[in-house]
């Protein structure tokens, strides 16, 4: 009878431990969005700009990868370190024995506890890597915008002094031609 209540426990506690290390709280974020405050507005189309971008960018991507790892570690963390073991012995002879062995490794030392705590905090390392990589990369992208834009209006300034000393020289050449001395 005692036996029976033992092999029962024992078939209870292999069979409801995975539904326990299952259970381990999972990390989840919300996607970052380009935010101002109350002051300034962003534009639509260039929030979806930096969204693209990021979702194009190669370092954006090795970061996220990098994110995932640690959220994938962080969870394996939490799983049990040691799996209960359940042994089974039958022996016929002129006397019929059953064993019956249930055996669990107990963690001490909480080393689970602290493989957790170690697993969460380079997950926060690894959520701060990401944002930052993704800031990084969107300065990088304004910065190279303002570079472009301010090219192309020193381009359009240039040609505009251009267009203006051509003039210039034409009404010299006119008055020139008019015998006007007095105005070169």
């Amino acid at each position: 009878m005692f036996l029976t209540r033992v092999f029962y426990a024992g078939l209870c506690v292999c069979s409801a431990l995975p539904v326990w290390a299952d259970s381990a709280p999972r990390h989840s974020e919300a996607p970052l969005l380009i935010r101002a405050d109350a002051r300034h507005s962003i534009d639509p189309s260039l929030q979806a700009f930096i969204q693209q971008v990021w979702a194009e960018s190669p370092t954006v991507r090795g970061a996220e990868a990098a994110l995932e790892a640690a959220r994938a570690r962080a969870e394996g963390a939490d799983k049990p370190l040691h799996n209960p073991a359940l042994a089974v012995e039958a022996e016929r002879t002129d006397i019929n024995t059953t064993t019956f062995g249930l055996s669990q490794t107990l963690d001490w030392s909480d080393k689970r506890g602290a493989f957790v705590d170690i697993a969460e905090q380079e997950l926060k390392a690894a959520e701060s890597g990401f944002r930052e990589t993704r800031q990084r990369v969107a300065v990088e992208v304004f910065e190279a915008l303002v570079r472009y834009f301010t090219a192309h209006e020193m381009q359009t300034l240039a040609m505009r002094r251009s267009e203006l000393m051509k003039g210039f020289i034409d009404a010299v050449e006119q008055r020139r031609a008019a015998g006007d001395l007095g105005a070169l």
